[in-house]
């Protein structure tokens, strides 16, 4: 299901309808997701490696007191920071998390909240981080240059627009303004002629 809606958001984004031009784009332009929830989440980037991760909380508790909630969300926006951090290198499991910390930096109540990273004591000032919280979900996008990927075969660094970039070109990509997420939901897939039988189904039709 998540690669079908990676598919989806290229082809509604770019809107390519040949399906060779479509193939070719989808290979250009890679896409990074992950679904928790009731998100399915995706980003991608022309020049940077980009991951991105989701986190949802439990069902919220009558009883349960505003500190730990804020303690959990916290931990929350650390632990997508460094999901989106691994995803985008492509360490997989094999990178100790405990080797990344990071601190948000102080915004004026934004939904949207920049983080800034070290692994191993060393700042990482070639990366960007932003952590999005989207009701009771947080969602964080990690930003990097293309060298830093984790590409034993090589199969995926051939595929990038540039496998590495100058201070100057990596600093410009990383503060390229960005749009804000999209919100779609799964009515949004599906053809306007055939919407009056999803929603005869029990599917939710939103407008």
């Amino acid at each position: 299901m998540t690669m079908f809606w990676q598919r989806w958001a290229v082809n509604i984004s770019c809107w390519v309808p040949d399906q060779k031009e479509f193939k070719y784009l989808f290979e250009l332009l890679p896409v990074n997701a992950q679904a928790e929830g009731d998100f399915v989440v995706l980003a991608a980037e022309p020049l940077c490696i980009c991951g991105i991760d989701v986190a949802a909380s439990p069902q919220a508790r009558q009883s349960q007191i505003q500190s730990i909630s804020d303690i959990k969300k916290t931990f929350r926006k650390q632990l997508t920071s460094a999901e989106a951090f691994v995803k985008a290198r492509g360490d997989g499991l094999g990178f100790d998390l405990g080797r990344v910390e990071f601190e948000p930096v102080p915004s004026s109540g934004s939904q949207m909240q920049s983080v800034t990273a070290r692994v191993d004591g060393k700042a990482l000032h070639r990366w960007r981080f932003c952590v999005h919280v989207m009701g009771d979900h947080v969602v964080a996008v990690a930003l990097g240059p293309p060298e830093d990927v984790i590409d034993a075969w090589g199969g995926f660094r051939a595929t990038l627009a540039k496998p590495e970039l100058t201070d100057d070109e990596i600093q410009a990509a990383l503060h390229t303004p960005r749009p804000a997420f999209s919100l779609l939901s799964i009515s949004d897939i599906i053809p306007v002629s055939a919407r009056d039988g999803y929603a005869e189904a029990g599917g939710d039709v939103l407008t």
